[in-house]
C-alpha cells in the first residue's frame, strides 16, 4: 500500500467541502491520459463527489470529452496566473484536493485556495504545502505509470488499467467523416490507416520519416489502405516529407497542425488502426478507441505503453536498458527506432486488419 505523511500545514477538513475533488492535473496530453483510469474509478466509487480538474488550457478540450469530469478550471499563465486561479478554486469550495504531478506549483494553487487536504506525492520542495505525502510501492504486474495515480488517490488494491470512453461531440465525429470522405482518393478498398510521426521528446521517440514512408506506400500498394498523418504544427514539415517520399498522392492525406484537439480525436476514431512513436498521440488514440501499433526505442514500454490490450507493441531490436526519461536526442536513441523495421510494422499491421 502507499504509506502516507502527516505534514504539520493539515488543517481540519469543512464539512461543506466533502462533495468537491479538485484534482490538479499534469502538463502533457499523454499523461493527462495515463491519470484516466484512477480518476474515472475515483469517480465511480464517489458518484456524489463533484470532480473538477485544474489543468493548462490546452488539455481544457481533452478534459471537456471526459464526460464523467463535473468541470473543468483553466490554470492561468505566469505567476498572477497562479494566484487568479487560485481564487477561483477557492470558490468551489473543495474538501480535497490530488495533485497529479510533482511540480511546485501543482502543489501552490490548491494551498493557496486553502483546499483542506491536499494529497501529492514527494518532489520540488513542496511537501510543506501537502497535508499528506503519498510514496507508492512498486510491485510485479504495477510497472505501467498509471498504478502511480492510483495509489496517489489512496486506490492501492486495482490490479486492471481501463480507460473510460471519450465523449467526442456528434457534430466533431460527423464533421471528420465527411473531412476523410473529401480529401482521400475515391474507391479505396482497404481501411483508413493513421500514422502519428511526432513525439513531444524529439528525436530520441521518433521512427525515422523514411521508415513511414516506406510503410505507407507498401500499405497503400499491398492493402489498399487510405493514410492519414497526423501531428502539430512542428510536425508539418517532417509529415511533407513523407508525403512526398510515399509518392502515392491523393491515398494520403496531411492534417498536421490542421485539427483542434477535438477534430484530432474524432479523426483518430474513424482509422481503422494508428502507427504512433511513444507520444501524447499514442495515449490519445488508445482513449478514443482505436488500436495503436506502438513504436519504442529506449523508453520502457512497461511504464508507458498504451492502456488496453489490443495494442500491439514493437520494440527496438538489440536495444540497452530503457527508462523512463531519456535525452532529447543521442545516436543510441535515433539507432534504437531505425532498428524497428518497416517490415516489423507492416506486418503487426496487417495481422490486425
Amino acid at each position: 500500500m502507499p504509506v502516507f505523511r502527516e505534514s504539520v500545514s493539515s488543517p481540519a477538513p469543512r464539512s461543506d467541502d466533502t462533495r468537491a475533488t479538485l484534482i490538479s492535473g499534469v502538463n502533457w496530453l499523454g499523461d493527462s491520459v495515463m491519470t484516466m483510469p484512477a480518476l474515472f474509478e475515483w469517480k465511480c466509487r464517489h458518484a456524489e463527489n463533484r470532480l473538477v480538474v485544474l489543468c493548462k488550457p490546452g488539455l481544457v478540450p481533452l478534459w471537456k470529452m471526459a464526460g464523467w469530469v463535473d468541470d473543468v478550471l483553466p490554470i492561468g499563465v505566469g505567476p498572477v496566473g497562479a494566484f487568479v486561479s487560485a481564487w477561483r478554486a477557492s470558490a468551489g469550495k473543495f474538501g480535497r484536493a490530488f495533485i497529479m504531478t510533482q511540480s511546485f506549483r501543482s502543489a501552490l494553487i490548491p494551498f493557496l485556495a486553502r483546499v483542506p487536504c491536499r494529497v501529492g506525492m514527494h518532489g520540488h520542495s513542496r511537501d510543506w504545502m501537502l497535508s499528506s505525502v503519498a510514496t507508492p510501492t512498486l510491485r510485479p504486474g504495477r510497472e505501467h505509470q498509471a498504478f502511480e495515480y492510483f495509489d496517489l488517490m489512496g486506490m492501492p488494491e486495482c490490479a486492471d488499467l481501463r480507460l473510460p470512453q471519450m465523449s467526442i461531440p456528434a457534430e466533431i465525429s460527423s464533421l471528420a467523416r465527411k473531412k476523410i470522405k473529401a480529401m482521400l482518393a475515391p474507391g479505396i478498398k482497404g481501411p483508413v490507416i493513421g500514422m502519428m510521426p511526432g513525439a513531444a521528446r524529439g528525436p530520441a521517440k521518433q521512427w525515422p520519416r523514411e521508415h513511414f514512408a516506406a510503410l505507407a506506400k507498401r500499405l497503400v500498394v499491398e492493402l489498399d489502405c487510405g493514410i492519414i498523418l497526423f501531428g502539430t504544427h512542428t510536425d508539418y514539415s517532417t509529415c511533407l516529407d513523407i508525403a512526398s517520399a510515399a509518392g502515392v498522392g491523393d491515398r494520403l492525406v496531411n492534417f498536421a497542425g490542421a485539427t483542434s484537439l477535438p477534430d484530432l480525436a474524432a479523426l483518430l476514431a474513424e482509422c481503422r488502426l494508428t502507427v504512433a512513436n511513444d507520444s501524447g498521440g499514442m495515449h490519445l488514440t488508445a482513449a478514443v478507441g482505436t488500436t495503436v501499433v506502438a513504436l519504442f526505442g529506449l523508453t520502457d514500454p512497461m511504464k508507458t505503453r498504451p492502456i488496453g490490450d489490443r495494442h500491439r507493441i514493437l520494440t527496438a531490436e538489440n536495444a540497452g536498458p530503457v527508462s523512463r526519461d531519456i535525452e532529447v536526442d543521442s545516436t543510441e536513441s535515433r539507432m534504437a527506432m531505425a532498428s524497428i523495421k518497416p517490415d516489423r510494422v507492416f506486418s503487426a499491421i496487417a495481422a490486425e486488419i
